[in-house]
């Protein structure tokens, strides 16, 4: 599907969304919206990226205020290591 219309689209949380919920990787919700479009990109991929390699695509993607721990275990929950799709 097209990702921008899964993340645009829903009334229900999205894998992400649900991820981020979950793990604390949102706060002031400043940054949301780029990691929520950024990681919903990612899990699209086919093959899907580990957790590494999403994170190295993500780098940009600046958050002030969860330390990213709360980011960090989102992505390691949607991105297993030597798993895909």
């Amino acid at each position: 599907g097209d990702w921008s219309s899964d993340v645009c689209s829903s009334d229900l949380l999205t894998p992400v969304h649900q991820a981020l919920v979950d793990q604390g990787g949102v706060q002031c919700g400043y940054c949301t919206s780029g990691m929520v479009m950024s990681m919903s990109w990612l899990h699209q991929q086919q093959p899907r990226p580990t957790a590494a390699e999403a994170e190295a695509q993500m780098c940009g993607n600046l958050c002030r205020c969860t330390g990213y721990g709360g980011i960090r275990r989102a992505v390691q929950e949607l991105f297993p290591s030597g798993q895909s799709a």
